[in-house]
């Protein structure tokens, strides 16, 4: 497809923000919103891969 998408990378126990290319992690104060919405993002995304890990493990075992 030739798509470029933007990815970081969020550290869960220090909740630090990890670019490419970037040494340095970013820290973002854990009271402001954007962090909320990175936080969002990765335990939703981590939600769904369990449960389509979860369905395809129940169809194997049919």
């Amino acid at each position: 497809l030739g798509l470029k998408l933007p990815c970081i990378s969020l550290a869960k126990e220090n909740e630090e923000v990890y670019l490419p290319k970037i040494k340095n992690p970013i820290i973002i104060p854990k009271h402001k919103e954007s962090l909320k919405i990175l936080q969002y993002a990765r335990d939703e995304t981590h939600r769904f891969g369990v449960a389509y890990n979860r369905t395809i493990r129940k169809n194997q075992i049919k």
